[in-house]
């Protein structure tokens, strides 16, 4: 139950920037943040995977949406 509302509290932490990049059609966030993110991300997707912490992917799927928007906003920028 403390895994799932930590994950599910740490997804949403990409949420904010995701809004911001979505109304401004733009992304403040520098390549190497947007690109260690998501990597870091995708890594702890498999790991999850492998050790069947299947909760945790909550939030890893989350952030990794999250950032497809914002990867988005700033290639177009």
């Amino acid at each position: 139950m403390i895994a799932g509302i930590g994950s599910l509290l740490l997804a949403l932490c990409g949420l904010p920037e995701a809004i911001s990049a979505y109304k401004n059609k733009k992304s403040a966030l520098g390549w190497p943040m947007i690109l260690m993110w998501l990597i870091g991300e995708i890594l702890l997707i498999i790991f999850a995977i492998q050790t069947s912490q299947y909760i945790l992917l909550v939030n890893y799927i989350a952030n990794v949406l999250f950032l497809l928007v914002i990867i988005r906003y700033k290639i177009s920028t």
